[in-house]
């Protein structure tokens, strides 16, 4: 069964060499456990801050790869502003 998981990457300008980490973990891992899905969305979210944070959610069945990557299981994210990153 998939749910979904979440990671706050921090201050989004300061998030990017993080954020390009995480999406070449997600690649090898995702090859690692063969068919497991992870689905890898994306949005700024500012909670009254001055900055933005770079938001991750994931979409996966695999508890496994998440745990590795330490994302934090969460309720569905709105649509609102959120982006896909295309899985390869």
């Amino acid at each position: 069964m998939s749910s979904w998981y979440q990671k706050n990457l921090g201050e989004a300008l300061m998030a990017i060499p993080e954020f390009e980490a995480l999406k070449t973990q997600v690649a090898k891992l995702k090859a690692e456990h063969s068919g497991a899905v992870v689905d890898l969305y994306y949005r700024h979210q500012s909670n009254g801050q001055l900055h933005c944070d770079l938001m991750v959610y994931l979409y996966s069945d695999n508890k496994r790869i998440m745990n590795e990557i330490q994302a934090k299981v969460c309720a569905k994210p709105s649509q609102s502003g959120l982006s896909r990153l295309d899985s390869d």
